[in-house]
């Protein structure tokens, strides 16, 4: 089944060649605006994909022609509107990369809007996320409806990992409980890179329960770590945690060989502001990595209420770094 997906997905692409001038970024998932926005949300699997022609787009600079697209929708459950029947017609175009890419075999939680030429897609940028059959009905929101069904795909057995990592991504953008209940049990699945998803996402709302699972998988080396949700989990570690319950577990992660991971521990034991991070943060002066060595120096000066001379913007710090040092290695061990 992936590999017709794939096959489908090249083969929709070739059809329409990216233009220059057309912004390579994404907006970020919004489901809450998509919920309110949505005229119809359905739970279904696309059944089929069709060209019908060809249609004229406005870019940023330029106008475009691309293909005009029906689909057909398997319909198994409505969270919001209604539907005749469980066939379900739907329009869109297939505008270049990064717009999303409606696949005959893809199931998810669709978002409509009704206009004069019957159903369209809502959002071309996020026309869906992804969802699991079987999920039970659910009462609420529409959002908590929507949240529930990503919380069962990311939980369910037999979804497949590519499928609870992308739950994973669309449940991280909802700072709701019950999304960090879902959150927490994804941290704790089989597949390593789900896994990791889960703990960057927890990390970054605040959530230190599963600290040393991250930890462990920084100091792990662990080549089978999709390099991007390393940089996701030291960013979330860098930005998320201030904790000073953290301090111990930061602690360890200054011995990592990754040096992204150095940098995040030593941010967020700067970010504690505790008188505990004292320590480690004197360790980080020695450092071999100039940023470590920065965030050490304005984390100490920040604890100790240290202004002037010691606590230098980063670009004065660059310039004679070996003088800060040498004050701060000094004053540490004049402590004990």
């Amino acid at each position: 089944m992936r590999s017709r997906l794939s096959l489908l997905l090249l083969s929709l692409l070739t059809l329409v060649e990216p233009s220059a001038t057309e912004a390579a970024l994404v907006p970020n998932l919004d489901l809450d605006s998509l919920c309110n926005h949505a005229d119809l949300i359905v739970v279904g699997v696309v059944a089929n994909v069709r060209r019908e022609g060809e249609a004229t787009v406005n870019g940023q600079a330029q106008s475009m022609e691309v293909p005009s697209m029906s689909a057909e929708l398997n319909v198994q459950r409505v969270l919001k509107g209604k539907v005749a029947s469980t066939k379900l017609s739907f329009t869109f175009l297939l505008h270049p990369p990064p717009a999303g890419v409606i696949v005959r075999g893809q199931f998810g939680i669709f978002f409509f809007r009704e206009a004069k030429s019957g159903i369209e897609i809502l959002d071309r940028y996020h026309p869906y996320v992804v969802a699991a059959p079987g999920a039970p009905m659910t009462v609420g929101t529409y959002l908590d409806q929507v949240t529930a069904e990503l919380a069962y795909a990311t939980a369910l057995a037999g979804t497949p990992p590519q499928a609870k990592r992308e739950a994973v991504e669309a449940l991280r953008t909802l700072p709701t409980p019950a999304a960090t209940l879902a959150l927490r049990t994804a941290a704790q699945d089989g597949d390593t890179n789900t896994r990791i998803s889960a703990l960057a996402a927890l990390l970054a709302r605040g959530n230190i329960d599963y600290l040393d699972q991250a930890v462990s998988a920084l100091l792990s080396g662990d080549q089978g770590i999709d390099e991007f949700l390393v940089w996701r989990l030291t960013s979330s570690l860098e930005f998320g945690v201030k904790d000073p319950r953290a301090i111990p577990a930061l602690g360890r992660l200054l011995h990592a060989r990754r040096v992204p991971a150095r940098r995040a521990a030593t941010a967020a034991l700067r970010n504690t502001q505790h008188g505990n991070a004292i320590k480690p943060l004197s360790e980080a002066l020695y450092d071999n990595d100039s940023e470590v060595q920065y965030q050490a120096v304005i984390g100490l000066a920040e604890i100790t209420s240290t202004t002037g001379e010691w606590a230098p913007a980063s670009d004065t710090f660059l310039k004679d770094p070996q003088h800060y040092l040498d004050h701060w290695r000094d004053w540490a061990k004049s402590r004990n």
